[in-house]
């Protein structure tokens, strides 16, 4: 596994660093992952992760972790402690994340 891949272990969960992914994506090529059902808070939590966390995965994990801190932020889902655990530690650097958890 490379330096900049998350590794997920027994009891320890690693977050990749800065990375070498995604270097070219643009705000419009974001923009053009919405999903048509998706609502507009519901959108921007999921947008704001995915270009604050753009340089750290491959895109097809940074979807599926977008997604996951998604469902765990607004639907209240619960998954394996690691994963738990390494959304916790994404969700700190994602701007709109601070503010969506102070209206709660």
């Amino acid at each position: 596994m490379s330096e900049n891949s998350a590794v997920v272990a027994k009891d320890e969960i690693t977050v990749a660093s800065e990375g070498n992914y995604n270097q070219d994506l643009t705000d419009e090529e974001v923009d053009r992952l919405r999903k048509s059902w998706e609502i507009t808070d519901h959108w921007l939590l999921r947008r704001d992760f995915i270009w604050t966390h753009r340089h750290r995965y491959p895109m097809d994990r940074l979807l599926c972790l977008a997604q996951t801190f998604v469902n765990v932020t607004i639907l209240g889902n619960e998954y394996d402690s690691n994963i738990m655990k390494q959304i916790d530690e994404l969700a700190k650097d994602v701007k709109s994340y601070q503010q969506f958890s102070r209206k709660k």
